[in-house]
C-alpha cells in the first residue's frame, strides 16, 4: 500500500467511513491524472476523494456496514456510526396524490393538496451499499426533508432504536452530509 493510500485510508477509517481499497486506489489515480495540481498536499487529495465519495453510489462498491438482517429485527439498538445513502424519501403523513402532484409541480386550485395535513412523518429507504433498510422519523429531524435527493449521504450516530426492521430517527442521531455543490469538509463535522 502506498504511503498516500495508507494515509488517506487511515483518515477515512478514523471517521468510520468504509472505503474499499480498490475504490480508493482508483480514486487516487483519477485525482492524480488531471484533477490535482502537481504540488498537491494530502489535505487537497483527501478533500477531492471526499467529494468523489459524496457523488458515489454506495451500491457500486458494496461494502456492508449495517448488521446483517437488520430489516428483520423486531427490537434492536444500532450502535456505532454508519454512513448511509438515501434511495427514497416519502412523507407518510400525506396522501400519495399530494406527493405525486407536488413532485410533478401540478398543484391545482380546488384540490385537496392545499390542505394542511398536520405534522410530517418522513420514511426513508436507505442503503449501506449492500442492504436496504427503512428509516422513519421517530421525532422530527430538521435536517431531513421531502426534497432530499437520492444519493444524499447521512451519518447515523448510535445508539439508535430499530423497531420492526425500521431505524427510528431522532435529531441527535442524524446528520446530512452535504452534496458536492455545498461541500462542508467532513473533517469539520467531527
Amino acid at each position: 500500500m502506498t504511503s498516500e493510500l495508507h494515509q488517506i485510508k487511515r483518515i477515512f477509517d478514523s471517521f468510520q467511513m468504509p472505503l474499499s481499497k480498490e475504490w480508493l486506489e482508483s480514486c487516487i489515480e483519477w485525482c492524480k491524472q488531471d484533477n490535482l495540481p502537481t504540488n498537491y498536499s494530502i489535505k487537497h487529495l483527501q478533500n477531492m476523494i471526499y467529494e468523489q465519495w459524496l457523488l458515489l453510489d454506495l451500491r457500486d462498491v458494496e461494502i456492508p456496514s449495517l448488521p446483517e438482517g437488520l430489516n428483520s429485527e423486531k427490537k434492536y439498538t444500532l450502535t456505532g456510526v454508519f454512513y448511509l445513502q438515501v434511495l427514497q424519501v416519502i412523507d407518510i403523513s400525506k396522501p400519495k396524490l399530494w406527493q405525486i402532484q407536488r413532485i410533478r409541480n401540478k398543484v391545482g386550485k380546488n384540490t385537496e393538496v392545499e390542505k394542511d395535513f398536520g405534522k410530517r412523518v418522513l420514511q426513508l429507504t436507505l442503503t449501506d451499499g449492500v442492504q436496504e433498510v427503512e428509516a422513519m422519523e421517530f421525532k422530527a429531524v430538521a435536517c431531513l426533508n421531502i426534497n432530499s435527493p437520492p444519493g444524499t449521504k447521512l451519518k447515523i450516530i448510535g445508539p439508535v432504536m430499530v423497531r420492526n426492521g425500521r431505524i427510528m430517527l431522532e435529531p441527535a442521531h442524524v446528520k446530512v452530509i452535504k452534496q458536492s455543490s455545498q461541500v462542508i469538509s467532513i473533517f469539520m463535522l467531527r
